[in-house]
């Protein structure tokens, strides 16, 4: 099983993407949404994961559109302030355009829009959730998604937006994130609430923003040992089986 780059097509041009596929019937499409630094290897390997799952897992380059002659952008952890300059780039518009040509790449592959589902870390956590909101999608599943009281992309904040998801929401949050904090992560529990599908937000204590990651510095391998099962039941939970070929 590898990771395999493609090409999206999306209103703006050519996208990249990474592609992991399941060794037998799949279960389910996934895209994953990439952290503030592209589509690094980390993205790649939550890639393999998920493919390992039985799930199509499909990663688009968010940042397409802001390298030079087209090329996505990819960063190294210590270079967080290229990365928000890259971020503070982004539209809501174009988000959505590359999350969609994802979709469609699943739904291309005989999944129902019904049997995908977007997963995100950090900025992707974000996107995540605004998928929700954007389509009828089977499930998301939001890491550490930042911003949760600030409108970004030319968007309404996550708090204002929750309510209209269409999908089932799944926000997994580090108690020690120093850039989300209890009480917006609260405020983001009741309003998705209000949302007709299921939701559910989970805080771990002592795990930080990027509790996910492998980086000693921000690794909490007993958060990860519970939020990765749980995005994985989530999914199962959710997705609808594909259609039959």
């Amino acid at each position: 099983m590898t990771v395999t780059t493609i090409e999206l097509t999306t209103p703006d041009g050519p996208a990249r993407a990474l592609l992991a596929e399941p060794l037998g019937a799949p279960r389910g499409g996934v895209v994953v949404a990439q952290e503030e630094f592209g589509l690094t290897d980390y993205v790649g390997a939550v890639c393999m994961r998920l493919a390992e799952a039985g799930y199509h897992a499909i990663a688009p380059a968010l940042y397409h559109r802001l390298g030079a002659d087209g090329a996505d952008p990819v960063l190294g952890y210590e270079d967080a302030a290229d990365a928000d300059q890259l971020v503070q780039q982004l539209t809501g518009d174009g988000l959505r355009e590359d999350i969609d040509a994802a979709l469609a790449e699943l739904t291309g592959r005989g999944l129902r829009l019904s049997g995908c589902g977007v997963v995100g870390f950090s900025l992707g956590g974000t996107v995540a959730t605004y998928a929700a909101v954007w389509r009828a999608l089977g499930a998301a599943v939001d890491f550490s998604g930042g911003g949760l009281t600030v409108e970004r992309f030319g968007l309404p904040d996550p708090v204002e937006a929750a309510g209209e998801a269409q999908a089932p929401v799944l926000g997994l949050y580090g108690e020690a994130d120093p850039g989300v904090t209890e009480a917006d992560v609260e405020r983001f529990r009741e309003a998705l609430h209000t949302a007709p599908v299921p939701t559910e937000v989970v805080r771990y204590p002592q795990a930080g923003h990027r509790f996910y990651s492998g980086r000693p510095e921000d690794y909490a391998p007993a958060a990860l040992e519970d939020a990765w099962p749980r995005c994985i039941a989530w999914l199962d939970r959710h997705l609808t089986p594909p259609v039959a070929m």
